[in-house]
């Protein structure tokens, strides 16, 4: 197991920083094996860790990957303060990729729950970065999800528009 390799050099070397980061991603191979319990574990000491030392990666990282867990776990609610909490951490840092996909994320959850308004305004904040960091993947993912909320709005002509970029992106990437 390569992670308790890294923790023991971290701990050897007395890299605390290190130590939060090999802790949340033993977290996030437990998040993949479905063992949210242990991950929650796993990220909640990397929190710790990471927020005591002021660093702000790290807690970005961490709060995404508790909202994600909550998700898994069906808790979606519980994972919104995690994800907005991951959204003020990168925007400190001018973290763009990690806003957009924080954005991204959000968007979800509120076109989950059907909050359109809030579906609407986080995907287009996501496609606003994702397009200047020419994230094709991401841009097609978001217009998918943005043709959902003007499904749901009644606007058919932005609808089919929307979900003919997200798909005609899909197909330009292969």
């Amino acid at each position: 197991f390569c992670y308790r390799k890294a923790m023991s050099i971290a701990e050897m070397q007395g890299n605390i920083i290190l130590k939060g980061q090999v802790l949340n991603n033993i977290g996030l191979i437990y998040c993949n094996l479905g063992e949210l319990d242990r991950a929650i574990d796993y990220y909640t000491q990397s929190l710790v860790i990471s927020e005591e030392n002021n660093n702000e990666k790290g807690v970005a990282n961490t709060l995404s990957n508790i909202g994600a867990l909550y998700v898994d776990k069906r808790g979606y609610k519980a994972a919104i303060p995690f994800h907005m909490r991951a959204v003020d951490a990168r925007e400190r840092l001018g973290d763009i990729y990690g806003l957009s996909v924080s954005y991204t994320n959000l968007g979800k959850l509120y076109l989950d729950f059907q909050k359109n308004d809030s579906a609407r305004y986080f995907t287009e904040k996501s496609i606003e970065l994702k397009d200047g960091l020419n994230d094709k993947r991401g841009l097609a993912i978001n217009f998918s999800n943005l043709g959902v909320v003007f499904k749901r709005e009644g606007q058919l002509d932005s609808a089919i528009w929307a979900t003919n970029l997200a798909k005609n992106i899909r197909m330009e990437l292969g």
